[in-house]
């Protein structure tokens, strides 16, 4: 869906919402009542670790931490459940 993290923060800090705020989740909530979202984290951004491997979890947790943190706030009221990594 171009909605993981890999997608989402391109850089440190510099996240883009579109794909999964404007487009999946506006799409979904148009679609009719009683849909419920399911956020699935996961893909780790190549910056995020040395070897750029999707895969592997990030080098310093903080980058997790602050990726998570602004999603939550970004979007966090339209997500009805959360799954960790899809592992």
């Amino acid at each position: 869906s171009g909605t993981t993290w890999r997608m989402i923060e391109t850089s440190r800090g510099v996240f883009d919402w579109n794909r999964l705020r404007d487009i999946y989740i506006s799409r979904t909530k148009r679609s009719g009542t009683g849909v419920k979202i399911l956020y699935t984290f996961g893909e780790t951004p190549a910056w995020a670790n040395a070897s750029g491997d999707k895969t592997l979890p990030p080098d310093n947790l903080d980058d997790w931490r602050d990726y998570v943190t602004a999603l939550v706030d970004e979007i966090g009221h339209d997500i009805d459940y959360w799954e960790i990594w899809n592992e």
